[in-house]
């Protein structure tokens, strides 16, 4: 077997041992107060194998939920970025994993419990309000799907599912010789029932994928709540550069610092029209 047929297992192996060294308390502390260790989980995202990258999201995604975690995980996510030269799509990486939701649900659930934890566990409103905006932006490593092509994909069958939520659980038989369900209605009849199947429902992979997205849909509208109460209640597409702008001037507009966004705007426009300036400019 070549060394490249092995990698993957060897990657697999090493990815176990981390998380098994996660689990004992001075072991946690020590990778967390390793910033480097961050960057090389980070770095060993591959796309190439997909059940590893799953693995290493589940690791990333837990330790966001610690004091310090969410910076920790961020700066890992930015520093790989930085070598990478894909400073502006220092995410994409996690929505590669996450448009796998039909193929590799594994992963896309993953990846749908990082970019939770990463917002949600983010203390300051402002900087969840960013980090959320990023993602939108983000695309996949082939440009060609961003987190928002996927979002909107994810609303809609959320939107069917409702309707029939009892439907679309999983119902497994197994042969338990009582029906729970009538034991404690007519416990005498209950045991002439020889061989009969308790009904267990329990949820597919694909339904707590939704139900992840579900979360992350809940916790945008209440952030966005917050939002719009800082701007009187006017519920505007924070994406869109022209709502943004309208808002902005109409918070100014008649007020003294007006003609400081007018200097500001002026500024802008005298940046030489050069796609690495005006790149690194903004």
């Amino acid at each position: 077997m070549s060394t490249d047929k092995k990698l993957p297992e060897f990657m697999f192996n090493i990815i176990m041992c981390i998380h098994s060294f996660m689990n004992i308390q001075i072991g946690f502390n020590q990778i967390l107060d390793n910033e480097q260790a961050f960057v090389i989980l980070v770095q060993s995202l591959n796309p190439s194998c997909l059940p590893n990258m799953a693995r290493t999201m589940e690791i990333l995604a837990a330790v966001t939920l610690v004091e310090k975690g969410v910076e920790r995980v961020i700066n890992a996510f930015t520093d790989t970025a930085i070598d990478s030269e894909r400073e502006n799509q220092r995410f994409s990486i996690i929505v590669e994993g996450l448009k796998h939701y039909d193929d590799h649900i594994d992963v896309a659930f993953s990846a749908i419990q990082l970019i939770n934890g990463l917002i949600f566990n983010h203390e300051d409103f402002e900087q969840r309000f960013h980090l959320r905006c990023e993602m939108y932006r983000t695309k996949d490593l082939s440009g060609e799907i961003t987190f928002r092509d996927i979002a909107n994909e994810m609303e809609k069958r959320l939107l069917k599912e409702r309707p029939n939520d009892i439907d679309q659980d999983t119902v497994s038989l197994n042969s338990t010789g009582t029906i729970p369900g009538i034991t404690s209605v007519n416990n005498q009849n209950n045991q002439n029932l020889r061989g009969a199947t308790r009904i267990v429902i329990h949820k597919s992979p694909q339904q707590n994928f939704l139900e992840s997205f579900q979360i992350f849909f809940n916790n945008k509208n209440e952030d966005f709540d917050e939002m719009a109460s800082r701007f009187e209640n006017i519920r505007i597409d924070f994406d869109n550069m022209d709502d943004c702008y309208r808002v902005l001037r109409n918070s100014v507009v008649n007020t003294p610092i007006e003609s400081g966004l007018l200097s500001i705007l002026q500024l802008l426009l005298f940046i030489r029209d050069d796609q690495y300036v005006r790149y690194f400019y903004f």
